[in-house]
């Protein structure tokens, strides 16, 4: 089941493995999963949780590897479902989160060109 779109995945997306905390607003739920994939529009969550579509959420994307934790802080709501998850598409995010998410998607692409 998924929301319709015009440019439907038209964004770059690159397979991102991290832990993921997720607020759902209403209903209220809290979850955590692991992210698949990702891109500068949104994030597909593996967990076996089932989220209403189109519910909006408060994501955090933890990422590792660095000597300070890092967490990247989005809002979106669920545009699709699946057996295995559901993907969530961005609408608010600070400039910094941004700009992490561009250089994450940039260094884990074949074609870091195309990523604008």
């Amino acid at each position: 089941m998924s929301i319709p779109e015009n440019n439907r995945r038209s964004k770059i997306r690159v397979d991102f493995q991290s832990r993921i905390a997720i607020e759902v607003l209403e209903p209220a739920i809290e979850l955590n999963g692991d992210s698949k994939n990702l891109s500068l529009k949104g994030i597909f969550i593996e967990t076996d949780k089932d989220v209403p579509l189109r519910a909006r959420c408060h994501v955090q994307v933890f990422l590792s590897g660095t000597v300070s934790p890092i967490a990247l802080k989005m809002e979106g709501v669920v545009t699709r479902k699946e057996p295995t998850g559901f993907a969530i598409g961005f609408d608010s995010m600070d400039i910094d989160t941004y700009a992490e998410l561009k250089n994450i998607v940039r260094y884990n692409t074949e074609n870091p060109d195309d990523v604008f």
